[in-house]
């Protein structure tokens, strides 16, 4: 395992602040106007894919503005993270109606834990539900490659109950979390399975980002959200809660809040409530049977 310098500090900011700068109008103003004109025109035009792009967009400048915060010392930026987090469930929900392939079942699998880690069990129930219609219906193709999205479903089960992925075949859950679901009932154990977890974690940004990962991250590159979800979903259920010595939980993407943060503003609700009726009607997951029942799309 590759053991990377703790990154600069001070230069991710310098370089995150010029990001933000830069991609202001590409990634927030432009999308944004997008965004507010289909809330215009109604549901509909809100499921567009086009515009779920911009709700994209919107979601990764979001993150980048409130992990800046969060480095820099100044936890309100737990709720931009929140915003971008709950904006990505959104769309994947409505790619996930519209039967739209959207690729990448990873992400889907961090907002899962991310909403377990902060305790916003809507937020993870929905993504369960989302990941589990998007691997059935071939909509992702990146689905167990690593093993965090079948753990991302089992942790799940643990925290509210349920067989989430009962319907695929057998789970597995790979090197970096096999560890935690055979030693979830041994406490000492358990604790060397997350710096695996963690040592994985590491690897898997390395790989992505290459050298940039100790000079210019993703926010959740550096935030041990999988240890953390484990932690807090422990703690709830009234489990023993391992502790555990490793690099990443010293910096400060760490200290995820214990509550889910407000929201900034009020896009996230007005998003929801534009196609309430549209897409949640059609988007409930049976846990058991894995049945997924019929929705159409709209182009």
């Amino acid at each position: 395992m590759r053991q990377p310098k703790k990154p600069n500090l001070n230069r991710w900011k310098r370089e995150t602040k010029q990001w933000l700068q830069t991609s202001r109008q590409v990634l927030f103003e432009s999308p944004l106007a997008e965004i507010e004109a289909a809330l215009g025109e109604g549901g509909q035009a809100v499921c567009k894919f086009a515009v779920q792009i911009s709700v994209g967009q919107v979601a990764r400048w979001s993150e980048m503005l409130g992990g800046m915060s969060v480095v820099e010392g100044d936890p309100s930026g737990w709720s931009n993270i929140h915003k971008a987090m709950a904006l990505r469930a959104f769309s994947a929900r409505v790619l996930a109606f519209r039967k739209t392939p959207f690729g990448v079942a990873q992400s889907l699998a961090l907002v899962l834990v991310y909403g377990l880690a902060v305790g916003d069990e809507a937020l993870a129930r929905s993504m369960g539900e989302t990941i589990c219609r998007a691997v059935r219906e071939g909509l992702v193709s990146d689905y167990n490659q690593i093993g965090f999205e079948p753990f991302s479903l089992w942790l799940l089960s643990q925290a509210v109950g349920g067989e989430w992925a009962a319907s695929f075949r057998a789970p597995e859950y790979g090197d970096a979390y096999a560890g935690i679901v055979k030693h979830w009932d041994d406490n000492l154990a358990l604790g060397g399975a997350l710096a695996t977890a963690l040592d994985a974690h590491i690897e898997h940004a390395i790989g992505r980002t290459g050298d940039d990962y100790a000079q210019f991250p993703e926010p959740f590159d550096i935030c041990p959200v999988e240890v953390v979800a484990v932690q807090r979903v422990r703690q709830r259920l009234s489990l023993p809660v391992p502790t555990v010595d490793h690099i990443l939980i010293t910096w400060p993407m760490a200290n995820l809040p214990t509550s889910p943060p407000p929201f900034p503003d009020n896009l996230v609700e007005r998003l929801r409530s534009s196609v309430a009726a549209k897409v949640e009607k059609v988007s409930e997951v049976e846990k058991v049977s894995g049945t997924v029942s019929e929705g159409t799309s709209d182009n």
